[in-house]
């Protein structure tokens, strides 16, 4: 369900029907949070079902969503036997073949790497880390949705041989998220003890979790810019170029951030090393969208 879910939404944001997802996603998890409520603790006469609740709230939330997406979808998502092709499976296979290799290195082979090493830093750090990460996860929420709308753009006007156009729609699109990047920044950062606090009951977890979130988290802003750019080059049909650049990048990364751990055992070399692979992958992308 989540897989079509995403091919529906993907859909929309190429239509610019943007409200469909937000209002239909809004109601799903809304009625996801009363689902959990209801059917965990055994409310208005139903048993009490624990994580089987949980479990059945989530499903229930998503059926629901993927209604509501096929429904208002009708007109843009047709589905017929003679559309059914063998060939034109074969090139969105081969198309996406880039893209799925640079998800699977950035979001499954490195984080497994990332968290290795820093798991060997200590439970302290570790957990500190994964604290972290819940408010990283928070301010890059803005990142993901700009991304994908410069994506939709630039392919647009590029398609229409508007290259002027395609560029500025990524100088618009960093310029937004440097806004919402500076009010998350600021509010995350001044609350970072209080909102940890709502985590992790752990004093010395907090504390260090506290010291590190102002460059963990600013480094992000490096990733913001580096990840604009990457979705116009993919969309300008560059993706073999910024798979192969963001492997070597990110192995690099990781052969640092190993050394580092190894010598200083230091969780605050992690993330500074870490931005410096954002500043490179920036830097990189830049040169390339540059000279295109």
């Amino acid at each position: 369900m989540n897989l079509t879910l995403f091919i529906y939404s993907s859909v929309f944001k190429i239509f610019r029907k943007t409200g469909i997802i937000f209002l239909v996603s809004l109601g799903a998890n809304l009625l996801n949070i009363l689902l959990d409520y209801v059917l965990i603790f055994g409310h208005l006469g139903l048993p009490e079902m624990g994580t089987r609740g949980a479990a059945l709230g989530t499903v229930t939330a998503l059926a629901a969503n993927l209604g509501f997406y096929a429904f208002l979808g009708k007109d843009y998502v047709r589905f017929s036997r003679k559309d059914l092709s063998l060939e034109k499976m074969g090139q969105i296979f081969r198309f996406s073949l880039p893209f799925l290799g640079q998800e699977t290195m950035e979001d499954i082979l490195f984080v497994v790497g990332l968290n290795g090493i820093v798991a060997r830093l200590g439970v302290t750090e570790l957990a500190a880390y994964n604290l972290i990460a819940q408010f990283t996860n928070l301010i890059l929420m803005p990142m993901f949705g700009y991304t994908a709308a410069n994506t939709s753009l630039v392919s647009e006007w590029a398609g229409k041989g508007d290259r002027k156009q395609a560029d500025k729609a990524g100088r618009y699109t960093f310029g937004l998220l440097c806004i919402w990047f500076a009010v998350f920044y600021v509010i995350l950062v001044l609350g970072r003890e209080r909102f940890a606090r709502l985590i992790s009951p752990d004093t010395e977890v907090i504390a260090l979790a506290a010291a590190c979130m102002p460059l963990a988290l600013v480094i992000q802003l490096l990733n913001y810019y580096g990840n604009v750019w990457k979705s116009s080059l993919q969309s300008l049909g560059w993706q073999n170029w910024t798979l192969r650049t963001a492997f070597i990048i990110n192995l690099l990364v990781l052969g640092f951030m190993g050394t580092a751990a190894w010598i200083s055992g230091k969780i605050l070399w992690i993330y500074l090393i870490q931005g410096l692979g954002y500043l490179g992958l920036s830097l990189a992308y830049t040169w390339k969208k540059a000279k295109e």
